[in-house]
């Protein structure tokens, strides 16, 4: 075991002593981008050098990568003391590539007649998602309980045109397209667009919250996908339910009270209901109530007292918002007969007892005047 590791350490010493007693150097590495797209390409620099003190004859350089290399050997019969290689070679990224990080390994190889020695160096390139076709804008809310015309439009900006294009929107559940949502592209050159379109229709079961539509996209020599984010809005409409008034038949100077029953019967949450009452007589107590949010399928109520003259004439005004900000109304009119008090105030009720009491004391006078003359 000792021995074992004894010359393992002696090849390591001597692989460091071949390594520094180098010949030649490999140096100045570019690329011109660390980042491409599938079907996209970059341009790869360097330079080696003799830095020996005698020419150098027979030197290969090997280039090797996952990536498509325009070159991948280069062989130099003679290197003089001090001369310097540029060496310029693209790479590029085919349509089969899987995302992720590659490398292009650079190794200059020679041999002096007594040994044998190479140098190395490696360069990483980031193979980012094929995204030749892109989605410049669509359709980002859809309404739900309605149908909604969702449109994209999608951009060739790849470095050739697309043959046979094949376009499909994968919808999540709930959403149901009434007209097609696949649609073919014979050929769609470079910087072309094209517009897709779809009518959807949001089931009133789906919650008012993002959503992610898939779109998948297909042609010769070139597959990908995209994510969009989708927001499904829901639209509030409040309706009356139902409007009472106590007592059932209003009487004059005595207090009413109305009350006002609201339903949400749309598909998403109204904000800052408020309901109003506009009488054109005073109305004693609050004529505003803030009734606050009210939900899909929520029922609330507005109650407002006040005391009826002759007539009650007017109308109930309702305001609320939906959830960007978008204001609506309702106004019901109102009309209602009232009729005379049946309550008999206490001046009334002493000047009916002293005219009573008058009838009666004249009354009893006459009827004992008439017994005398008797």
């Amino acid at each position: 075991m000792f021995a074992k590791k004894i010359s393992i350490l002696l090849i390591m010493i001597f692989s460091l002593t071949i390594a520094f007693s180098s010949k030649i150097t490999l140096d100045n590495i570019q690329v011109s981008d660390y980042s491409i797209n599938s079907g996209s390409s970059g341009e790869l620099t360097f330079t080696i050098e003799n830095t020996h003190s005698s020419a150098i004859i027979g030197c290969t350089a090997t280039i090797s990568s996952d990536l498509t290399l325009s070159q991948n050997t280069i062989n130099f019969k003679r290197l003089d003391v001090g001369e310097v290689r540029t060496i310029v070679l693209t790479y590029s990224a085919p349509y089969s590539l899987q995302a992720k990080t590659y490398s292009i390994l650079i190794a200059i190889d020679y041999d002096d007649g007594a040994n044998d020695y190479s140098v190395q160096q490696a360069v990483l390139i980031n193979l980012l998602k094929n995204n030749q076709l892109i989605v410049e804008n669509y359709s980002s809310s859809l309404l739900i309980d309605s149908t909604t015309n969702f449109t994209a439009t999608l951009v060739n900006h790849g470095n050739s045109e697309l043959n046979n294009l094949f376009i499909e929107l994968v919808l999540p559940d709930g959403f149901i397209p009434s007209s097609g949502t696949q649609y073919f592209i014979p050929f769609l050159g470079k910087e072309e667009s094209t517009t897709i379109s779809s009518n959807i229709f949001l089931e009133k079961s789906i919650e008012p919250q993002p959503y992610t539509i898939e779109i998948i996209k297909i042609a010769d020599d070139y597959n990908d996908s995209d994510v969009l984010n989708i927001l499904s809005r829901g639209v509030p409409n409040l309706v009356i339910s139902g409007i009472n008034i106590d007592p059932e038949i209003p009487q004059q100077g005595v207090m009413q009270t109305l009350s006002v029953q609201y339903e949400n019967i749309g598909s998403g949450k109204a904000y800052n209901v408020e309901s109003r009452l506009n009488l054109s007589q005073e109305v004693v107590g609050v004529t505003v109530e803030y009734l606050g949010t009210l939900d899909r399928d929520d029922l609330t109520s507005a109650i407002f007292d006040f005391i009826a003259t002759k007539e009650i004439q007017g109308n109930i005004e309702l305001t609320y918002s939906d959830e960007q900000g978008n204001e609506y109304s309702l106004i019901q009119e109102i009309s209602y007969d009232s009729i005379a008090s049946t309550n008999t105030s206490p001046f009334l009720i002493a000047i009916l007892i002293v005219a009573g009491a008058g009838i009666t004391f004249f009354v009893y006078k006459k009827i004992k005047n008439s017994k005398m003359k008797k």
